[in-house]
C-alpha cells in the first residue's frame, strides 16, 4: 500500500509508545482514542462516562448523524458499539477509577474542557492536545503528526489487521465500503 502525499501512518506499536509517554491521563486518552478507536475530535467530546463498559469492554460511540449527541441514554439509532483495544481499557480503567478529574455520572462528559469543568472537551481543544504530544514525540515517530493522521493510521492498521471493511466503515463513520477505501486510498474523508 502506498502512504497518501502528506499522510504519517503511525503503527498501533508507535501509537503505544505514545500514549505510554503522554501525561496526563487526558491526554493519554486523547491519542488512544483518535490512533486505536478511529474518532473523529468531535466524537472525542461526545463521549459520556456511560459510553465505556470496562467489563465487555466495549465503547459506545455516537453516530456523526445524531441530532442529539449528547443526549442520555444513547439512542441505539445513532450509535455503535466497538471493542475497545486492551491499552486503552486499561488506560481508561485507572483513569475512571483513580482520577480526580474522572467523571462521576454515567451522563458527566468522559474528557473535560478543563480540569474540575462538566464541560466536554471541544474538537480544537483535542487538535491542541495532539499537536502538544506530536512535538514531545517527534524523535519517537521520526516526525510530527496530526489528528488526521492518527485516525487515518488507525483505519489503515484495522484494515491490515483483517477487520471487516463494512464494520470498519460503520466505526469509522462513513457511508460506505467505497468511502472508507477512498478515505484509506487518499487519506482524509
Amino acid at each position: 500500500m502506498t502512504k497518501p502525499q502528506g499522510r504519517i501512518r503511525l503503527t498501533e506499536t508507535q501509537i503505544l509508545d505514545v500514549m505510554n509517554r503522554c501525561e496526563p491521563r487526558r491526554e493519554q486518552l486523547v491519542v488512544g482514542l483518535l490512533g486505536l478507536q478511529g474518532l473523529r475530535p468531535r466524537q472525542v467530546g461526545w463521549l459520556l462516562a456511560g459510553d465505556v463498559d470496562l467489563d465487555a469492554p466495549a465503547l459506545t460511540l455516537v453516530t456523526p448523524e445524531a441530532s442529539d449527541p449528547w443526549g442520555w441514554p444513547r439512542d441505539p439509532a445513532w450509535s455503535v458499539t466497538a471493542d475497545l483495544h486492551p491499552e486503552l481499557t486499561r488506560t481508561l480503567r485507572v483513569y475512571l477509577r483513580y482520577d480526580r478529574n474522572a467523571p462521576r455520572a454515567p451522563n458527566d462528559p468522559l474528557l473535560t474542557a478543563r480540569p474540575g469543568q462538566n464541560r466536554p472537551i471541544t474538537p480544537e481543544i483535542v487538535n491542541h492536545v495532539v499537536r502538544k504530544v506530536s512535538r514531545e514525540a517527534r524523535e519517537l515517530v521520526g516526525a510530527e503528526f496530526t489528528v488526521a493522521d492518527l485516525r487515518w493510521s488507525c483505519a489503515v492498521n484495522l484494515q491490515e489487521a483483517g477487520v471487516d471493511e463494512a464494520w470498519l466503515s460503520r466505526l469509522l463513520g462513513h457511508d460506505g465500503v467505497a468511502q472508507t477505501r477512498r478515505f484509506i486510498e487518499r487519506g482524509f474523508d
